[in-house]
């Protein structure tokens, strides 16, 4: 085994050491892998964890106020899993970087295949606001929720207008403008 020299005056190692030993590290960071998310990744959030989530509030908001309380925590459950869902989506976005014309294509698809159904649900939660008052302290729980979601759907779009190439962030913004539509559409009425 080498000794590495040490100059103990100075207490500075000896050069060749410091090189060996840069040289190694430099080796050892190459050979990690970066791990990076793809827009296969993005597109599987979009149609196997939010588009259910969505299909399911949306039949649980069809369901109230004949479901009363139980329903009324249901759709507060959805909607706040919905969120965490979507900030996570996000992160995947944000981790994927710039996105080429096909895939970019497709996500958006992806996610203007489900603005019919959130539409609906959410003029329906903004229909629905005399029901939650009569559920003490409703509307301001439903109105708490649905920011959040609008936080996170608004955090979601920006991060994809940004990832988009420069010929898709047109429509990606028009999307995020219907999707403000409809949770506005829905916060309104719970927020006088």
């Amino acid at each position: 085994m080498q000794r590495s020299r040490i100059n103990f005056r100075t207490g500075v190692l000896g050069f060749n050491y410091l090189r060996r030993r840069a040289l190694s590290d430099s080796s050892a960071r190459a050979a990690t892998p970066i791990l990076r998310r793809d827009a296969a990744k993005v597109q599987g959030d979009i149609t196997q964890k939010i588009e259910p989530q969505i299909n399911t509030l949306y039949n649980d908001v069809r369901g109230f106020p004949t479901s009363g309380l139980t329903g009324a925590m249901t759709i507060r459950s959805d909607l706040q899993s919905l969120a965490t869902t979507v900030n996570d989506a996000t992160a995947d976005v944000k981790s994927t970087g710039s996105l080429d014309t096909p895939s970019g294509t497709t996500i958006l698809a992806d996610i203007q295949s489900l603005m019919p159904t959130s539409l609906v649900t959410l003029t329906h939660v903004g229909a629905e606001a005399p029901a939650w008052e009569d559920i003490q302290g409703g509307p301001a729980l439903i109105l708490s929720d649905l920011r959040s979601l609008k936080t996170a759907l608004d955090n979601f779009a920006n991060a994809l207008i940004s990832n988009e190439p420069l010929l898709l962030q047109a429509k990606a913004l028009a999307i995020k403008t219907q999707i403000d539509g409809g949770l506005d559409i829905a916060i309104a009425p719970y927020s006088v």
